[in-house]
């Protein structure tokens, strides 16, 4: 693990997503039909801004002059853009086989991994898709009876990350998580927040992608109060070196991370057992979509 500058907004207290039941900032949509959340997606994705027919006549409100019409251009370009649909998935834990064989629709390849090896070592899966693979994942998410349980957008106008998934310390304990060789690795954290965090980009000179990388990151809270005080945008954090992965993302592509099995409660996975294997949540395996739909302005 190693300390890095880079950090998200101090205002952590707007979150992403709390794990273990304690959530805010999202959309709460229990139960939606995989078939229903990939289908709005897929008619959303193509369309664009329709324009509407030249011969049409313009109601006579609309035809009236504005004072906003002679306001003077603006001459400062608006940032550029990179927005992340982040759809979250839960299956029952007796569908685990169903659940590992949707990553078997998906490719690995598109993606850098730091260490995949450990990642896996973890049960932590992820892969990568198009429009093109939606209609076998989503035939895959309904074998496995995965659900629709939160919803959520990020939207990236810089390199600052954005937090997809966090879990709270209260005290200052201690995580372990398997190496690639099977040995056990410890981790002494102080409390704070374990993140799940992205940071995305647009490719110049590249149109329409976007380089978007994930890693799990520790805060700690007197950073993060710090921050605050100091009306910082940034807080310092600490990587997990293994957990870094990127990969280039067009709209339409996305990544889809989760586990393959459900562990013992007495599993100290660092990974599977904080975000994708909730034990309050009943037995069920979490499953993180993350689609890209829209890169630039």
């Amino acid at each position: 693990m190693s300390a890095g500058s880079q950090g998200t907004p101090a205002n952590t207290g707007r979150l992403a997503a709390r794990v273990g039941g304690h959530v805010h900032g999202l959309s709460r949509c229990v139960g939606v039909g995989v078939g229903t959340c990939l289908a709005a997606l897929l008619a959303i994705l193509p369309a664009g801004c329709e324009t509407p027919p030249s011969g049409a006549a313009a109601p006579a409100e609309s035809r009236r002059l504005k004072v906003g019409d002679l306001a003077a251009p603006q001459t400062q370009p608006l940032p550029s853009q990179v927005s992340l649909q982040v759809i979250v998935f839960e299956a029952p834990a007796d569908k685990a086989a169903a659940v590992g064989e949707m990553f078997d629709v998906l490719r690995a390849d598109p993606i850098f991994f730091a260490d995949r090896a450990t990642l896996e070592a973890n049960d932590i899966r992820v892969r990568f898709g198009t429009q093109r693979d939606w209609p076998d994942l989503a035939k895959k998410l309904d074998e496995a009876d995965a659900k629709q349980a939160y919803l959520h957008t990020l939207i990236h106008f810089d390199d600052r990350g954005l937090d997809l998934a966090d879990l709270p310390l209260w005290e200052t304990g201690t995580l372990s998580y398997l190496r690639a060789d099977g040995s056990t690795a410890s981790v002494e954290l102080e409390p704070g927040r374990l993140v799940w965090s992205t940071t995305a980009q647009p490719v110049e000179p590249l149109r329409g992608v976007a380089d978007v990388v994930f890693r799990y990151v520790h805060r700690r809270q007197k950073d993060i109060t710090a921050a605050r005080l100091a009306r910082q945008d940034r807080v310092q954090e600490r990587a997990f070196d293994f957990s870094v992965l990127s990969t280039k993302m067009s709209r339409g592509d996305f990544i889809l991370m989760g586990p393959t099995a459900y562990h013992d409660a007495d599993r100290q996975g660092l990974l599977d057992s904080a975000f994708m294997v909730p034990r309050s949540s009943g037995g069920v395996l979490r499953l993180y979509m993350v689609l890209c739909t829209k890169v630039g302005l």
